[in-house]
């Protein structure tokens, strides 16, 4: 079975598909990369894909949402001050994605705030964003399981916590087919359960 995701979450696959260990006979292949891949072409039987989806004849199965977080070292607040208002954030360096142009912030008294991101220095792959932000770069938008443990052990704190972010959602895409095999309806069945459990 053949199973591609994005590089920040191949952790996340490592945990929810683990019961696949008891079946000797079969063979996983993992493909981690933040490209698209073609399912037909790479032989893909379930690929995960987070946020929006383009239209398409493959088979779309949402396994849930993640919250996603504004965040930043500790050592770059603390020297470039702490943004108290989305506003601040245009004085900021900000780190993001090859696709990253827009943030959309929903604040207290369902205030809603969408602006330019004047991003400054961008990374194709979440890990080097990662990386980048808790050395302190600036601020960047945490969607990965590492951004979310960096949170939770202080090494990423979160910048203006009233304002969120639109949840992310994930889906698992499938080629289409009269009947999916027994295996790849136990993994759905598995990463399913594993995005409601531990969803970020």
């Amino acid at each position: 079975m053949r199973i591609a995701a994005p590089i920040g979450f191949g952790g996340m696959l490592a945990q929810a598909l683990a019961p696949l260990q008891k079946y000797p006979k079969l063979s996983l292949c993992l493909l981690v990369d933040d490209a698209v891949v073609n399912l037909i072409d790479e032989r893909i039987d379930i690929a995960l894909r987070v946020g929006n989806l383009p239209d398409s004849s493959l088979v779309a199965r949402k396994l849930g949402s993640m919250s996603a977080q504004l965040c930043a070292a500790p050592a770059y607040l603390n020297e470039h001050g702490w943004p108290q208002h989305p506003q601040d954030l245009e004085q900021h360096v900000w780190l993001g994605g090859a696709s990253t142009r827009y943030l959309q912030l929903s604040g207290p008294d369902k205030a809603n705030i969408e602006m330019k991101l004047p991003v400054r220095i961008r990374a194709t792959q979440v890990t080097a964003l990662h990386a980048l932000c808790v050395a302190g770069w600036g601020i960047s938008i945490a969607v990965s399981e590492d951004d979310h443990q960096a949170l939770a052990n202080g090494s990423l704190v979160a910048v203006l916590p009233d304002w969120k972010l639109p949840d992310l959602v994930m889906h698992a895409i499938t080629p289409r087919r009269d009947e999916q095999p027994a295996k790849v309806r136990h993994a759905l069945a598995l990463l399913a359960e594993h995005v409601a459990r531990y969803a970020m």
